[in-house]
Order: C-alpha cells, then structure tokens, then sequence
C-alpha cells in the first residue's frame, strides 16, 4: 500500500476477518456517515470551537478506523495533531486538505459501486 491508495479492500476484508461483507459494509456505513461528520468540522471550525474541532477530528478518526483509507488517514492524522498539539497553522488549509480527501473516497466509492 502507497500514499495515493484511496481505499485499501483487500485490507479491510482482512480486517473485518475476513469477511467482504462485513468490509462492505463499514465501508459503505463511513461513506453514509461523512456528510455529517464533515458538516461537524466544519460548524467547529467556522465558530473557532477548538474543543469540539477536535473532538469532531476525534470522531472521524474513531470512523475511519475500521476501513483502510490511507489517504483521509492521513489527511485527518495531520489535522487532528494540528488541533491537539495547538500548533500555529492555517486550519482552513488543512479543512480544505481533509474535505479533498473525502471528496476522493466518496468519488472512488461511487466508481466501485
């Protein structure tokens, strides 16, 4: 697996013991799910609430953790430690990182299915 893998099957089949339907499943249960923990960054974000901002990057990395999604992954990890550890950057770039990335799994998720 590589930086550029959107969304990894084979290893979410494996991580859901082997069970493709059970990876189909998550898979599809994030894609349903990212709307609206998009819209809750977003809302904590705009109103500069940085307890719920992190708490909100903590709910979608609680979500993503059940399907292999290296590139949101990433994206969420940076803004998450960005939000944790008070770091001096542009949250709005990196919102605009993390809404790309989602864009990208939901775009690929729509090709596959």
């Amino acid at each position: 697996m590589n930086n550029n893998t959107i969304y990894d099957k084979e290893k979410s089949i494996k991580l859901a013991g082997g069970r493709e339907n059970i990876a189909n499943e998550l898979i599809e249960m994030l894609i349903c799910e990212l709307p609206k923990l998009e819209a809750e960054i977003k809302s904590a974000l705009e109103g500069q609430n940085m307890i719920q901002l992190k708490a909100s990057l903590h709910k979608l990395k609680g979500s993503i953790s059940y399907c292999i999604v290296p590139r949101l992954s990433q994206s969420i990890n940076v803004f998450h430690d960005a939000v944790t550890n008070n770091e001096k950057i542009n949250h709005l770039d990196l919102f605009n990182q993390l809404n790309d990335e989602i864009r990208r799994l939901e775009q690929f998720y729509k090709k596959q299915n």
